[in-house]
């Protein structure tokens, strides 16, 4: 009787160790996790730190080209529509400053890609370009970012009123700010449809012309350019908050294995104190 009471009273033992044991390998686990996500958050504080040293103040009045997709897409439409008209085609991109002098960034034409229309006039005795001037300004400064275009063309074409049929189909300077390089190659598509219109030329077969009444496609509205070189910082401000949460889950979840046990559950003598005079007075 006795020694089936002391086994019965070291399995009780064993029970109310075991809870012990997991809330000391819960806090060990929440420990390690701790020391993890403090790390992370000391490199990716000191991650923010050197790129706004190193970030250079004049990084955000970069002007980004076409693409070479939409290069190569604008010059196939424009050689279509020579074909057509026989009129050569071709679009300027400067940056810099606010001057049309300043040397182009980007040059194509139905002659190529790096080829002006106006460069061979052999080909292109008649032809008409798009040139465009677009300047960003830098985080700190008080102007705004600013563009301009305009439209040139051999003297047999002067006549026509490019500018107007340009803004009338939905081209404005803002959307040059927006996506420079998308924005050149847009209006020099549509430079065939306005030789069309105007009777010199006939772009049916190179430019779509859309149905009566119906307006162009807009562009997204080009918005603040706050956030153009600023997206690392709003980035990496995210996955604070969200590891900053984490943090606050461990907690919670610590304390919650760190609650003292109910009252009476380890307090005054267990049961095999107690039945020790007991058995030992079945025992005489």
């Amino acid at each position: 009787m006795a020694v089936g009471g002391n086994g019965s009273g070291a399995r009780r033992g064993n029970a109310r160790r075991a809870p012990a044991e997991r809330a000391r390998a819960a806090q060990g686990t929440a420990r390690r996790l701790k020391i993890i996500l403090g790390v992370v958050l000391s490199l990716a504080f000191a991650g923010f730190i050197l790129y706004g040293v190193l970030l250079p103040d004049g990084e955000s009045t970069v002007v980004p080209l076409p693409a070479p997709a939409e290069r190569t897409d604008t010059v196939t439409l424009l050689q279509r529509a020579y074909t057509t008209q026989q009129i050569c085609y071709g679009w300027r991109l400067r940056t810099g400053g606010a001057a049309f002098d300043t040397a182009p960034v980007s040059v194509g034409s139905n002659l190529g890609d790096s080829l002006a229309a106006e460069s061979d006039p052999a080909r292109c005795p008649r032809w008409v370009e798009i040139d465009a001037v677009v300047w960003y300004t830098s985080a700190s400064s008080e102007a705004s970012d600013s563009a301009s275009y305009r439209v040139s063309s051999s003297p047999d074409l002067a006549q026509i009123d490019f500018d107007r049929g340009l803004a009338r189909l939905g081209v404005d300077p803002d959307q040059f700010v927006d996506d420079p390089g998308w924005a050149v190659c847009q209006a020099a598509v549509l430079l065939p449809l306005l030789v069309s219109e105007n009777g010199a030329g006939s772009a049916t077969r190179a430019v779509v012309a859309p149905a009566a009444g119906a307006v162009p496609p807009e562009l997204p509205d080009p918005g603040n350019d706050f956030w153009r070189d600023r997206w690392p910082l709003l980035l990496g401000a995210t996955g604070i908050l969200l590891l900053t949460a984490l943090f606050l889950a461990i907690g919670r979840y610590e304390r919650r294995h760190q609650r003292p046990a109910p009252a009476g559950s380890g307090a005054g003598p267990t049961e095999d104190a107690a039945g020790v005079p007991g058995n030992g007075g079945r025992s005489r």
